[in-house]
């Protein structure tokens, strides 16, 4: 950590992804202004959470560290244009684009008790994050991963170039799985045009394997629901070709 002297009172403390601000000897009022202020922050806090939570709920945030052998770090320097992109379906929204979602569901009215498919609109959005901690456990046990990108906010275009080397991008078939409905519905209702929600949802692809061509079956048969969704390019960008669709389906909430 780098340390910068800004005054004989003031030194900022600075990391690689922070800065903090140390005052030596600070002045009564300044250490009662800082209380003041801590005070009013608490409070407003209380009032924030009182909206949001009842005396019945309850929330729960956790976390985890993982630990891994230097050389079987995955790094963007082992792609390379040829290389084949395979895809994991997500099982829905997953956790993200949820301020997006938020604001269809306002703006339109919806009513979450709505039939969508066979259960109901609320339940669809809110269906459990797939966790693919057993697939790339089982992948990276039998074959050598260039890369892996999990799909989260900021869709296709944000997630999928982070394990690629500079230069590089993707072609994705357009025919390779069939988009979940609850996006198509999200799209229509909502108004958000089709390439705009690749850049917001997981739109069906939970996560993606970048490996050698003659990994790809070995992978195919290790995840069964595994799918080719198309290759690593020599120019950089994602590029797709999915129809954009015309008309809501049936399943559709009425």
């Amino acid at each position: 950590m780098e340390k910068e002297k800004v005054n004989e009172r003031v030194v900022v403390h600075k990391s690689h992804n922070a800065e903090t601000i140390e005052i030596r000897n600070p002045s009564e009022k300044l250490l009662a202004f800082m209380d003041e202020l801590a005070e009013r922050a608490r409070k407003r806090k209380e009032e924030i959470m009182k909206k949001i939570y009842k005396e019945e709920d309850y929330d729960i945030a956790g976390f985890c560290v993982g630990a891994q052998e230097k050389d079987l770090l995955l790094s963007p320097d082992n792609t390379r244009a040829g290389q084949v992109v395979v895809g994991v379906p997500s099982s829905g929204v997953h956790s993200n684009g949820f301020s997006l979602v938020r604001k269809i569901i306002r703006d339109h009215g919806l009513d979450l008790k709505s039939a969508f498919g066979n259960s109901t609109l609320g339940e669809t959005l809110l269906t459990p994050t797939r966790i693919y901690a057993k697939e790339v456990e089982a992948v990276m046990a039998q074959v050598k991963v260039a890369g892996i990108a999990h799909i989260t906010g900021g869709g296709f275009h944000e997630n999928l170039p982070r394990c690629l080397a500079p230069g590089l991008g993707m072609s994705l078939d357009s025919k390779a799985y069939q988009v979940p409905e609850i996006f198509r519905y999200l799209s229509q209702v909502g108004q958000v045009d089709w390439e705009e929600m690749y850049h917001v949802f997981n739109m069906g692809l939970g996560l993606a394997f970048v490996l050698e061509p003659e990994d790809v079956e070995t992978v195919l048969d290790l995840v069964p629901d595994a799918f080719v969704l198309g290759q690593v390019t020599d120019q950089e960008g994602i590029v797709i070709s999915w129809p954009k669709p015309k008309n809501a389906s049936p399943s559709s909430p009425q």
